[in-house]
């Protein structure tokens, strides 16, 4: 029970693996049981750069198509007592490639007491 007047709940750096289902964004192909976590970091290949998921939808593929989790300047942000029952953004997603289709949280996160 926290006793301050602004619990905040907030997606941290350790947040847990997301389930959730990713599609092809050119075609039909769908993966299910996909785990993201921002603790995992994988590099690109043929890149310099690094996701947090990537997949190729055809195995002789040139690219991987993948996501990466990150926050969104102005929109991302924690979840407060004061936005009780409104919407907001606690999760960025940056894809190319591929779609999130479903998105099942089972988030860990920082619970703290301001």
């Amino acid at each position: 029970m926290c006793a301050a007047s602004r619990p905040e709940l907030e997606a941290t750096s350790e947040t847990g693996p997301l389930p959730s289902q990713v599609k092809d964004s050119t075609g039909e192909d769908v993966r299910e049981g996909v785990r993201v976590t921002s603790a995992n970091e994988v590099d690109l290949p043929g890149s310099r750069g690094t996701a947090h998921f990537a997949l190729k939808w055809v195995r002789d593929a040139k690219h991987a198509a993948h996501l990466t989790l990150a926050p969104v300047k102005g929109v991302t942000r924690p979840y407060t007592a004061a936005d009780d029952g409104a919407w907001v953004g606690v999760v960025g997603m940056e894809c190319r490639g591929l779609e999130p289709v479903r998105w099942h949280p089972e988030v860990r996160a920082l619970a703290s007491c301001v």
